[in-house]
C-alpha cells in the first residue's frame, strides 16, 4: 500500500476491550475515490459489514470492507476502524462495532465495484484445509471412506463455486456453533474474524468433514455418525500438526482415538475405525474408545436432542 496522508488521530473515546488489532500503514486517500454514498453508520443501531453491504446491493462484504481499507486482514480491518472510522465499542470483545462511532461514516462503492483481488475467505480456507490434512491418514467408517483426496475434492468444490463459503453470526450465535456447514445449501459459514489459528484450523477440518460426507449422496448416516467422523477427522489432523486436547470431553475422546488412528495408520494403508469399537486398555482400564466418543457426542447439548435424524446427503 502506497503512504498516504498521515493517520488521522484515534478517538478520544476509549477503547473498553483489547480488539483482535495490528497497526497499518495509512490509506493512501480517505475517503476513497468516486465513492457512491458516504453513509452514517455510528447512529445505526444494529448495523455492520454485512447488512451495510446488503442494504447497498453489494454481493460480497469484502469488496465494501476493500473499497474502505484496501486490505483483507481482519486485524488491520479493526485498526482502520479504530482510526478513520472512530470506532471504539465491541459487541464481541474482539472486533469493533459501529455502535457509537464518531465520525462513523464508511463509504459505499460505485454498482458493480469488485475488489482486485481473489475473495480472501476463500484463500484463507483453501490454505488452511490443504496445511490441516498434509498428512491425513486414508480411514474407513460404516462404508464411507476419508482421505486428504477427499478434502481435495472439498477444496476443488469450493474454488468452482459449487460449495460457497459466508459470514454468518447470527446463524452462528442461533446454533451454538463455531462454524457451520449447510448441507442444505452446500454452504460455509464462519466467524469472523477469520484467522489463521490452530482452532480455526479444527473448525475447517471438522465442517470440511460433514462436506465430504455431504458427498456421498444417500449414504444413510445419523447426525451422530456424521458428528463422530467430524470430531474425528478434526483430532486426527490436529494431532498430525502436534497439538492434541486432553480431557474426557468430546475433544479430549477424539484426540484419544485419533492417536490410536494415526499409530495404525503408520502399518497399514487403509484403517477401519470399527477396530477400535472393542474393549481396549487405556491408562489401566478396560475400555471402548469408539462407543465413548460416540456416547459423549449423543450427550452434547448440540445433539442431545437431534443425534438420531440423518443429514440430506444429497451431493454437492
Amino acid at each position: 500500500m502506497s503512504k498516504g496522508l498521515p493517520l488521522p488521530p484515534p478517538p478520544k473515546k476509549p477503547i473498553s476491550f483489547t480488539p483482535l488489532m495490528k497497526a497499518a500503514p495509512a490509506l493512501a486517500a480517505w475517503p476513497p475515490g468516486a465513492f457512491r454514498d458516504a453513509y452514517r453508520v455510528g447512529d445505526k443501531p444494529g448495523a455492520n459489514w454485512q447488512a451495510v453491504a446488503a442494504g447497498f446491493g453489494v454481493p460480497n462484504v469484502w469488496d465494501l470492507i476493500w473499497f474502505n481499507f484496501q486490505t483483507t486482514d481482519p486485524r488491520e480491518v479493526n485498526f482502520y476502524l479504530h482510526r478513520y472510522v472512530g470506532c471504539w465499542q465491541s459487541n464481541d470483545g474482539k472486533n469493533f462495532s459501529f455502535k457509537g462511532a464518531e465520525p462513523g461514516i464508511i463509504f459505499i462503492p460505485p454498482f458493480g465495484w469488485k475488489r482486485p483481488s481473489p475473495d480472501p475467505l476463500m484463500a484463507r480456507f483453501l490454505s488452511m484445509l490443504t496445511a490441516s490434512v498434509s498428512r491425513f491418514p486414508y480411514i474407513t467408517y460404516k462404508n464411507v471412506h476419508i482421505s486428504r483426496s477427499s478434502f481435495e475434492t472439498v477444496g476443488l468444490a469450493v474454488r468452482n463455486g459449487r460449495i460457497g463459503i459466508a459470514y454468518d453470526p447470527d446463524e452462528l450465535k442461533r446454533a451454538n456453533a463455531a462454524a457451520m456447514y449447510l448441507d442444505y445449501s452446500n454452504r460455509f459459514i464462519f466467524r469472523d474474524p477469520f484467522i489463521d489459528t490452530i482452532s480455526r484450523r479444527a473448525d475447517v477440518v471438522h465442517e470440511a468433514t460433514h462436506a465430504v460426507l455431504d458427498m456421498y449422496k444417500g449414504n444413510g448416516l445419523q447426525i451422530l455418525d456424521n458428528e463422530f467422523l467430524a470430531f474425528l477427522s478434526e483430532a486426527i489432523a490436529l494431532k498430525t500438526l502436534g497439538y492434541a486436547y486432553e480431557g474426557s470431553n468430546v475433544f479430549g475422546l477424539a484426540a484419544e482415538l485419533a492417536t490410536m488412528v494415526i499409530d495404525e495408520s503408520r502399518t497399514k494403508a487403509l484403517v477401519a475405525v470399527e477396530e477400535f469399537d472393542e474393549a481396549i486398555e487405556i491408562d489401566g482400564k478396560v475400555e471402548n474408545p469408539v462407543l465413548r466418543l460416540r456416547e459423549a457426542i449423543r450427550h452434547h447439548p448440540n445433539f442431545i436432542t437431534n443425534w438420531w435424524r440423518r443429514y440430506r446427503d444429497d451431493s454437492v
